[in-house]
């Protein structure tokens, strides 16, 4: 676990692996993550907003699953685990629909996670 008990963004990169493809997400597409590692997530979170707004003009439903899935990851480490439970259900929903079942299956793992005990 990061500071501010939220995953680490090596932990998550395993989850989103179509990432490192995405041609959409530019030169520096992880900087946001660079950002909450740093306990930097206002900053973070603007970049990871900015991300999805992008890539969510795309047809690329791995790429906006990924994208949300860094979204509730910086959310998560702000501690703000309602928004993030939000975030992964959007990145559920476009996993479910490209039919990935493998990172499907990780993202309902994480939100169970997220689940008050």
């Amino acid at each position: 676990m990061a500071a501010g008990g939220g995953p680490r963004p090596r932990e998550s990169r395993r989850a989103c692996a179509s990432r490192a493809a995405c041609p959409a997400r530019g030169r520096d597409h992880r900087a946001h993550l660079v950002h909450a590692s740093r306990g930097e997530h206002a900053q973070a979170e603007q970049l990871a907003r900015h991300a999805v707004e992008i890539i969510e003009r795309t047809d690329g439903l791995n790429y906006q699953g990924d994208a949300w899935c860094d979204l509730a990851e910086i959310l998560a480490a702000a501690g703000q685990t309602d928004k993030a439970s939000d975030a992964l259900a959007q990145a559920l929903e476009r996993y479910e629909r490209k039919k990935n079942i493998p990172l499907a299956a990780h993202v309902r793992e994480r939100l169970a996670a997220l689940q008050p005990a």
